[in-house]
């Protein structure tokens, strides 16, 4: 159960990186286009 536990963790934390990534790629495409 705590393999299990850690698994949806690890798909949360990377889930949070793409997001924040997606953000920054975004800020990064605006900057660019102004």
């Amino acid at each position: 159960d705590d393999l299990r536990h850690d698994f949806l963790l690890s798909i949360q934390e990377v889930n949070n990186r793409s997001i924040l990534f997606g953000e920054k790629a975004s800020i990064l495409l605006l900057l660019c286009k102004s």
